[in-house]
């Protein structure tokens, strides 16, 4: 596209100075050069936008799509947990004093990283002004880490 602009201009400068000094049929001739290099000018720019326009529209349903996956994943991680979690309570109803504060300890755990997940989910729903690659990144490396502290609890 640069390149056509760059000829369009030249053709017009050419023109330009082919017009100043011809007879009346060059200097029409000339005119609807410039008429038809302008209108190529015109088509070029309405095509550079509906081009932009396009690969905004596919970013934004790629995110869409990726913050709907990671919905998923988090939801999916939060059953678990609460799983963990109601499996933790027996642990801990059942456990001798030795062990109870073990599980506790593992409890509160979990309800913090549960609580982190959750806060992750709603920042997906928000209109960040954090960069959403960065937000996605953030909350893979979050749900990363609990599946690997879930299955070693388990």
């Amino acid at each position: 596209m640069k390149k056509n602009v760059i000829a369009i201009a030249v053709m017009l400068t050419a023109g330009t100075m082919m017009f100043t000094g011809c007879s009346s049929s060059t200097k029409e001739e000339t005119r609807e050069a410039v008429e038809s290099a302008s209108d190529d000018i015109e088509r070029s720019v309405d095509e550079a936008k509906d081009d932009l326009n396009q690969a905004v529209d596919n970013s934004k349903e790629k995110i869409d799509t990726e913050k709907a996956e990671l919905r998923a994943s988090i939801n999916e991680s939060v059953n678990k947990m609460d799983q963990e979690l109601k499996e933790l309570d027996d642990k801990i109803k059942s456990a001798k004093a030795s062990e109870k504060a073990k599980w506790e300890k593992r409890k509160a755990e979990i309800t913090a990283e549960k609580n982190k997940l959750q806060t992750s989910l709603n920042k997906i729903g928000d209109d960040t002004k954090q960069n959403w690659n960065e937000l996605k990144s953030q909350i893979n490396d979050d749900l990363a880490k609990v599946k690997k502290d879930v299955r070693e609890t388990l």
